[in-house]
């Protein structure tokens, strides 16, 4: 088995408290799979090239769920329901 990082889906070596690609603490638990995986993405931030399954950017370290957060906000402005708006 190969574990992984539940963030930037990176091999994970040693098990320490972050992880060395992307400096997040391990506060969800390691990801074990039986392969490598080779599908890989842009990184909305940055442009590197990441594995598809992350959730963390390893090279920019940003949270790639930001851009879903902000056009959740955008889309309930433009809905009318106006609330707190974070960022």
């Amino acid at each position: 088995m190969i574990e992984k990082c539940p963030y930037c889906f990176e091999e994970v070596k040693e098990r320490t408290q972050k992880c060395p690609h992307c400096d997040q603490y391990f506060l969800d638990d390691i990801v074990e799979v039986d392969y490598h995986g080779a599908e890989k993405k842009r990184c909305l931030f940055c442009g590197k090239m990441i594995f598809h399954e992350a959730k963390v950017c390893k090279f920019c370290k940003r949270w790639l769920d930001e851009v879903d957060r902000a056009a959740d906000d955008i889309s309930k402005l433009e809905d009318g329901n106006e609330g707190e708006i974070k960022f």
